[in-house]
């Protein structure tokens, strides 16, 4: 069973048994006031703002997704009260260890226990019951924009980390650090700290929200919330590079799996797997190419968007749209797109091939995503 991969049946069921996966829908009322009042409140009026209509959160340890899907609710609800040129754009992300709990989350699907304390009219807003009347279904555009992966955060050392330096605008993460020892915790809390974009947010729980474990980053007391705030400043991916250290490495040589002496991460966005573009969407970036060579950038953004219509979860799709809008200065669109092309690539082997205008290996496709969302933090 040791030399087995995390994935394998075996590990599976003893996570299943073994980890703590006591959550609900709107847990801890007074907590989620305090963070939506006094942490996402203030940080979405700053980007409205700037009109900067981007906002990324990442549910670290969500297991069924509640907390995550909460989150979800929360910022759409913010969002509509701050209306800002061209709309928002969400990226929710939530992870876990234990492959049944990521299944039940893409499945959205809950019994009453789980919705205890979700106020019934936000129940009548996105849940819909089953037909037995024993369950409840998720639907609707909160659905849509939480993804989840299963990775273990342990896993920092192995190059499976599947969040890029300055990546999120709030990480919550709570009990989970308190389960790990000592070592493992200090490895995990300086990636969770790493994860933080300049001014954004990280959240543990009160008993986890220790300063000595997350050094850079200064701790605020909101009521019945600790939080921790990630500086700003021109050096403030430097400091996470020096701070995150080899997670982000990527070998050289394809012929060497990438974490071959550790547990490998395997890890899907949504519920579907991420594919290589097929026809029509390989005719969409040819297409693009061809604009882009001419001048013609806005047809070539509207044919890559086409491609993603398509196929919404290509990373080469999202490469190439992301790298087009640097070119043209739209910074906060290309670092969503990078985003989203760095977690499509989460699954897939650093020697696999992928078409974007060439045939790239995916580890050099990930190094230069994580190159250039540190570049756009160090410039920002």
């Amino acid at each position: 069973m040791r030399s087995a991969p995390l994935g394998e049946e075996c590990w599976q069921a003893a996570i299943a048994q073994l980890t703590v996966r006591e959550t609900s829908f709107f847990r801890h009322r007074d907590w989620l006031r305090a963070l939506r009042d006094r942490v996402l409140l203030p940080a979405m009026r700053e980007k409205a703002r700037l009109d900067n209509g981007s906002i990324a959160v990442w549910s670290a340890g969500c297991a069924s997704g509640e907390e995550a899907y909460t989150l979800a609710i929360l910022i759409g609800d913010l969002a509509e009260s701050l209306p800002v040129p061209g709309g928002w754009r969400f990226d929710f992300f939530g992870s876990d260890i234990c492959a049944a709990a990521v299944a039940q989350a893409r499945a959205a699907r809950y019994r009453e226990w789980s919705l205890r304390e979700m106020p019934p009219e936000v129940r009548r807003r996105h849940l819909v019951p089953d037909a037995d009347g024993r369950s409840w279904e998720l639907r609707g555009p909160v659905r849509d924009r939480v993804a989840f992966v299963r990775h273990n955060l342990v896993d920092i050392d192995a190059g499976t980390w599947p969040a890029a330096p300055g990546q999120f605008d709030l990480v919550v993460c709570r009990n989970v650090l308190m389960y790990l020892h000592l070592r493992a915790r200090t490895r995990v809390a300086t990636g969770l700290a790493a994860a933080v974009a300049p001014g954004g947010w990280l959240v543990t729980s009160p008993a986890e929200a220790t300063p000595a474990l997350f050094p850079a980053l200064a701790r605020h007391s909101f009521d019945a919330l600790l939080a921790f705030q990630a500086p700003t400043g021109p050096d403030r991916a430097g400091q996470r590079y020096r701070q995150h250290g080899a997670p982000t490495d990527i070998s050289d040589d394809p012929g060497t799996p990438r974490g071959a002496a550790a547990i490998p991460l395997v890890a899907a966005l949504a519920a579907k797997r991420v594919q290589t573009a097929a026809p029509p969407v390989d005719a969409l970036l040819e297409a693009a190419s061809d604009r882009e060579l001419a001048g013609d950038h806005c047809t070539a953004v509207e044919l890559l968007r086409q491609a993603l219509s398509a196929q919404p979860e290509a990373p080469e799709v999202h490469f190439r749209l992301g790298s087009l809008l640097h070119r043209l200065g739209r910074g906060a669109q290309a670092r969503r797109h990078d985003r989203l092309a760095l977690l499509g690539l989460t699954e897939l082997r650093d020697d696999c091939l992928l078409r974007a205008g060439l045939e790239v290996p995916v580890g050099r496709l990930r190094l230069a995503l994580q190159q250039r969302l540190a570049r756009a933090l160090s410039d920002g």
